[in-house]
């Protein structure tokens, strides 16, 4: 009988070590980050993005969605957490996000080369947030139209051959009708806070310098950037 007993117990704790494993693989290899040693994937001829064929994956299934009535877009390899900077408060982060224009079935990745992105959202929301405990609402809100925000880490800036959460992240905007990726913030300068409220087609960040040599100062400034004329300006605080 106590062998019995003890049979099922290993057995048992075999089943639930196993779900266990199942469940947080997927996650724990995400976290760890993209490897930057791996080859890089063949760029296609200009025009032969069209022929691409992308094997059934739940990223597809499940996250696939419709903007703006022209275009159908999903993630790959898609992880979420609380805390995101867009109308869901969600961090939502992937390796890539793949645009379809529904109106010439052309096939778009914005990112051509290796990216841990971070966070990505539309631009143009409105989102009610509460904060320090208060009950009532804050509206916070931002609009440059039809374009995607994304924060993404793009270096390896601590330089342990992975791109991850540990990285400093770089923030871009997507224009889909153009399939343009504009990477916005001056060089050595990394993404900290967006500030929201902005007027139209105007982005707000607080944004942080890395940098170069030990003795250079490292603080943080305000960046203002105007997403129609592509110009930034840094403010420095007093």
């Amino acid at each position: 009988m106590e062998k019995i007993r003890l049979i099922l117990v290993v057995f048992l704790f075999l089943i639930i070590a196993i779900l266990t494993f199942t469940l947080s693989k997927s996650w724990f290899m995400f976290d760890k980050g993209i490897e930057l040693k791996e080859d890089e994937p063949v760029a296609l001829p200009p025009g032969e993005e069209t022929a691409i064929k992308e094997e059934p994956k739940s990223d597809m299934l499940s996250f696939s969605k419709i903007l703006w009535r022209d275009f159908l877009y999903y993630p790959t390899d898609l992880n979420r957490e609380a805390g995101g900077f867009g109308p869901d408060e969600v961090l939502s982060h992937a390796k890539n996000i793949t645009f379809i224009n529904l109106n010439t079935g052309k096939l778009h990745r914005i990112f051509q080369k290796k990216a841990y992105i971070w966070d990505y959202f539309v631009g143009e929301f409105k989102r009610k947030t509460f904060k320090n405990n208060s009950q009532d609402p804050v509206i916070e809100s931002i609009d440059i139209g039809n374009r995607m925000i994304i924060l993404a880490m793009t270096e390896d800036t601590n330089q342990d051959g992975f791109l991850n959460n540990r990285d400093k992240p770089k923030i871009f905007i997507y224009h889909p009708y153009e399939e343009r990726l504009d990477s916005i913030l001056p060089k050595d300068y990394y993404f900290e806070k967006i500030l929201f409220n902005t007027k139209q087609n105007v982005l707000a960040l607080i944004i942080k310098k890395e940098p170069k040599k030990k003795e250079e100062k490292s603080g943080s400034v305000f960046f203002v950037y105007d997403i129609a004329s592509r110009r930034g300006q840094t403010v420095f605080p007093e």
